[in-house]
This record gives structure tokens, C-alpha cells and sequence, in this order.
């Protein structure tokens, strides 16, 4: 099979003949062809619609097909295209080629001869060009959107060590963060648990440089839980919290923000680390904070004298909560 690269040169090739002025004109159209399968993202199927008249076809100096000519996209682009006649596109319900078509034979009745001896003639002083679509050919997918089957490809880029490869798989998940900021729903995206092991053992191998790609996998998390309401207690003592451990340490607010809710709601979050998170600007995280310290038994006594701060807290909900995690902490003394 040719690779993606092998396959950018024969359709770079196949432009050029056609281009030649033997059959530039017998073939003006191009029809686009997507592989109809799990693995097509919906943006590349999409391009069989956007042509003239909602059809897949293109005039060839279309912007639009200059810009989206197969393949196209940052990785693994299956889609197909090949040329179409005037007669072959007016078949197709294209109406300005139908109308090009029935011109090109009117004169070929009246003159004798193949319509396609007076295609030049009868052609329209101006082609019908297509709306530019509303995603980037440099894009994944459709903004803010990742698919399944794109998961197992962002990892083996991760994993490669290759830079190129390493930044566009960040690329890739950074385009989540946009779509989905309160982390409710993620479309097509939802990753399963070992995809998001994978995915965050691969990150902390790539180091510091890969926090900006942490939102979007952290919020893939969060869906995840909102969706099963558990996440099984092998998977939480995985590499998912190693890599929430890791981002706390080095990530910035916005990291941590996304981080701290689920950390605090995990059956693995230690003392210690609970109350560190009790000095969180947010006081709804404090608060959760205060309430699983309180939950800890013997292991959260370390907290009394950090939750004693907490009495004096601005905000009344974490001062109730801090009160009544030092009394449950201290009548099990």
C-alpha cells in the first residue's frame, strides 16, 4: 500500500497530465471519493456534498478543490478523486454542465461533428464555484471534535519520539479543549480508560512540553465519569492518577482546575496531597477538599492543623466543612 506521502505525489501527477493541453479541456471536472468506513472522519465524507449543487463534484480551478484535493489533512487521508468530462458531470445532475453539454451538442448538430469539438466554444464565461467549507484542510477533523478511530493514531504519534509526529498528536488533542470547556459531553471523542492510560503514560514520557495537550485528556477523564459514574478501582490506580499527579505539580491553573475535582473524588487521593489542595484559590475545591479529609480516618489527622486555618476562611461553605471534618477527625482520636 502507498503511504500517505507516495500518494500526495501520483495526485500532484494526475493534476499536472490533466493540465496538459490535450485533455485539459475534455476533463474541466473533478469528482471527489471518500472510503465509507469507521475510519473516515466526517469532515473528509462531508466533501462529497459540498460540491456543485451539493454533489461531490468540482470545477477544477475551485478554490475549494485546490485546498481539499486527496489526499488532504494532517494524517492518513484515504480519500480518492478522479476527472470528469462535461458529458460525465451533466450526468450527474451538475447544471451548469448540463447546460454546457446541450450547448456543445447544439452546435455539433448544426455544424456536424462530436460535441466535444465545440466544448471550448460553448463554454460558460464563468464556472460555478463552491463555498470554501467551514473546517481547515490542515485540521483533524471538524473543530473541537476527535474521533475513536483517530485515538489509537494520536498514541502511536505520541509514543514515536519522532518531534513532528510528538506535535501534531499534541495539536490533535489540543483541538478538544474549544469544544467542550465544561467537560458535559465530547461528541465523538470519548476516549475508553486504557486509551486514556495510553495516552497519559505516553504524555509524561513526553515531559513539561506536553502540558498544553493535559486539558483535553484530562477532560476526557471527567467525561468519562460523568457518563459510568465509576471508573473501576484498577484503572484509578493507574497511570491516569500518576499523570494528575504529575500535572498538579507542573501545570498551571488551568491544569489544575481540571485536575482537582476528580483527584479529590478518588478513592487514591492521600492525605497529603488533600491537604495541599486545601490552599486552592477555588473555594468550591477547598470545600470538597475539607469534606474528604474528613472522610480519612486515622490517615487525615495530618490535616487538623491545616483545617483549623480553614475557620477562618472567607467562605462560609468551606468553614463548615473544615468545622466538621475536625470534629469527625477528632472523635476518632
Amino acid at each position: 500500500m502507498s503511504s500517505p506521502f507516495d500518494y500526495k505525489l501520483a495526485s500532484d501527477a494526475s493534476e499536472r497530465q490533466l493540465a496538459h493541453p490535450i485533455v485539459d479541456d475534455a476533463f474541466p471536472y473533478r469528482a471527489y471519493s471518500a472510503v465509507h468506513d469507521a475510519r473516515t472522519s466526517k469532515s473528509h465524507r462531508a466533501m462529497e456534498r459540498l460540491g456543485i449543487g451539493g454533489t461531490n463534484i468540482y470545477y477544477k480551478d475551485d478554490a475549494a478543490w485546490k485546498a481539499f484535493r486527496p489526499p488532504w489533512g494532517p494524517r492518513h487521508c484515504r480519500c480518492g478523486w478522479y476527472p470528469q468530462s462535461v458529458e460525465q458531470a451533466a450526468k450527474l445532475g451538475v447544471q451548469e454542465a448540463k447546460d454546457w453539454w446541450i450547448r456543445a451538442m447544439e452546435m455539433a448538430a448544426e455544424h456536424g461533428g462530436s460535441p466535444y469539438q465545440f466544448l471550448t466554444r460553448t463554454e460558460p464565461p464563468k464556472h460555478q464555484h463552491v463555498t470554501l467549507p467551514p473546517f481547515s484542510p490542515d485540521s483533524v477533523c471538524e473543530p473541537g471534535a476527535l474521533y475513536v478511530t483517530d485515538n489509537p493514531l494520536i498514541l502511536d504519534d505520541l509514543r514515536s519520539g519522532v518531534e513532528f509526529r510528538v506535535e501534531r498528536a499534541m495539536k490533535d488533542l489540543r483541538s478538544l479543549v474549544t469544544c467542550e470547556r465544561k467537560h458535559l459531553r465530547l461528541r465523538d471523542a470519548l476516549m475508553t480508560v486504557p486509551e486514556l492510560i495510553g495516552m497519559a503514560d505516553a504524555l509524561m514520557k513526553v515531559g513539561k512540553n506536553a502540558l498544553v495537550a493535559w486539558p483535553a485528556l484530562i477532560s476526557c477523564f471527567v467525561s468519562q465519569v460523568s457518563r459510568q459514574h465509576h471508573v473501576e478501582r484498577d484503572s484509578r490506580q493507574t497511570l491516569v492518577f500518576e499523570a494528575m499527579r504529575y500535572v498538579l505539580d507542573a501545570g498551571d491553573t488551568t491544569e489544575r482546575e481540571l485536575i482537582l475535582p476528580i483527584w479529590i473524588a478518588s478513592e487514591d487521593a492521600n492525605p497529603q496531597t488533600l491537604v495541599e489542595i486545601l490552599t486552592c484559590k477555588h473555594w468550591d475545591v477547598r470545600k470538597a477538599a475539607a469534606e474528604r479529609l474528613g472522610q480519612s480516618g486515622q490517615a487525615g489527622m495530618v490535616a487538623l492543623a491545616p483545617l483549623n486555618l480553614l475557620l477562618a476562611d472567607r467562605s462560609k461553605y468551606v468553614r463548615a466543612a473544615a468545622s466538621d471534618a475536625i470534629n469527625r477527625l477528632s472523635a476518632q482520636k
